[in-house]
Order: C-alpha cells, then sequence, then structure tokens
C-alpha cells in the first residue's frame, strides 16, 4: 500500500495498493480499498511512495545454457575493472582443487572494465597459478592459461578447429590467447572439449540462475537456444543406458 501500482492497462495508469493471496493478484485500488482485504495475519508493505512494476520478460536471453553452468563457471558480469574480475577467478580457485578448470564462457566485453582491455596470459596465471583458465570473449577470441593449453594438447595453430590461430606478438611468440578468425566454429568446438557440469551441478545452477533473474525483476524469458549449449542433459535414471533428456 501506498505506492504507486503499474497496471499497465489500457490508460498505462496507477493505483496506490495491490492485495496478493496465494501468489496471485486480487485486487488494485486505493490503500483504503486494499486495505480492507487485510485479515489480522496478513503482511502488510508500506511502499512509502515506491513504484512496483510488473514482472520483466527479456525477449532474447540463453537462460538455459547460463542455467546449466551459472554454478560452475565464474561469472565476470557486473565486474567494474579487469582488476576485480581477475579476482573472481583467484577466489574461485581457492574453492576448487589444483587442476580444476575456471571457465568465463562469455557475459562481459572490454568496455565493462576501467583498464578498457583484455586480460592476457599472464594475469591468468598470477590470478590462478595452479588451474588451467578458459576466458571467451564473444565467439571470436579466447585466451588460456598455460595450464589449460596442456590440457586440451594444443601447441600449434594445426591443434586448433579451423580457423582458428594462435595469437602471437610483434617478435611471433604465442601470447596466449587464439584467434577465431572470425568464425564461431572455433570457440564452440574449444568449449565442446572442456568438462561440463555434472547433472546435478545443471540442476542446482539452473535453480540459481532463475532466482537470480527473479531478484532483478525478470519472470520470464525467451530463450532463442543457440550454439554453446551443453550437449545434452542426463538424468540421474538415464544414467546407465537409457535415453539423454
Amino acid at each position: 500500500m501506498n505506492g504507486k501500482i503499474l497496471t499497465v492497462d489500457n490508460q498505462f495508469s496507477t493505483r496506490e495498493a495491490i492485495a496478493i493471496r496465494d501468489a496471485k493478484i486480487i485486487s488494485v485500488g486505493s490503500t483504503v480499498e486494499v486495505r480492507k482485504l487485510a485479515a489480522p495475519q496478513t503482511r502488510v508493505i508500506d511502499l512509502q511512495g515506491r513504484t512496483v512494476i510488473p514482472g520483466l520478460i527479456d525477449s532474447h536471453m540463453h537462460a538455459i545454457r547460463a542455467g546449466q553452468a551459472f554454478g560452475s563457471e565464474v561469472n565476470w558480469v557486473g565486474a567494474a575493472t579487469l582488476a576485480e574480475a581477475l579476482g573472481r577467478i583467484h577466489e574461485a580457485s581457492l574453492k576448487k582443487k589444483p587442476g580444476a578448470w575456471l571457465i568465463v564462457a562469455g557475459g562481459w566485453n572490454v568496455a565493462q572494465f576501467k583498464e578498457k582491455r583484455r586480460p592476457t596470459q599472464a594475469d591468468l596465471v598470477a590470478a590462478a597459478p595452479n588451474n588451467p583458465v578458459y576466458i571467451q570473449l564473444g565467439y571470436d577470441w579466447i585466451v588460456m592459461s598455460p595450464a589449460g593449453f596442456k590440457a586440451l594438447n594444443i601447441n600449434t595453430d594445426a591443434d586448433l578447429p579451423r580457423p582458428g590461430k594462435l595469437e602471437r606478438d610483434a617478435n611471433g611468440a604465442p601470447t596466449g590467447a587464439i584467434d577465431g578468425g572470425g568464425s564461431n566454429d572455433v570457440a564452440v568446438a574449444l568449449f565442446d572439449r572442456l568438462p561440463h557440469p555434472a547433472f546435478d551441478e545443471q540442476v542446482a545452477g539452473t535453480k540459481s540462475f532463475f532466482r537470480e533473474l527473479n531478484r532483478l525483476g525478470l519472470t520470464a524469458v525467451g530463450d532463442p537456444g543457440g550454439i554453446m549449449s551443453i550437449p545434452r542433459i542426463i538424468s540421474p535414471s538415464s544414467r546407465s543406458g537409457g535415453k539423454a533428456s
């Protein structure tokens, strides 16, 4: 009560209060009108002039893909500096065993960082010296720690999916990055070589991801599908030779 309830009706009008029972809206109106519906056990929220809007709908989000790996990958969303992003890599390395992969499969861009640059291989080694690290920018650029190249057995351009090439500095030395050559295929093929979360991790990650969307006011998404989704989810009941679901 005591707020602005945006109804998004034909007039795009507002009301003062809203009543909800069993997760369903039963009434909108003035504070006086809606207050009459309250029982002794009703939870009453004084909005103090704040606005309530309907749940937001994101019409293009790779929610299924993001959810599957939300609990197992490192998230750079919202990192204002590269230092902060690398700090997340370091924190993740402290929680995982030596040799476990640390993966950032997109969801960031250079413009969000104060430093306005991409991470280097040296940055990754400093942040997580005991783990293979894989960082992907869009679908056309990847940087990995030396442990990552070793784990994927990549030594020359011939070990990469075409048309991928090892990025080299002015002296011809590899920088630790991979140029996708303008093709999505390189990143997709390399991502498929990485370990994928187990079924239980996918379920937990999906729940956490959608709770995070709800926290931000999103109540529905349109998922266009797309590349780099985890190939399949194996349900517990189908692990012994049954079909993938």
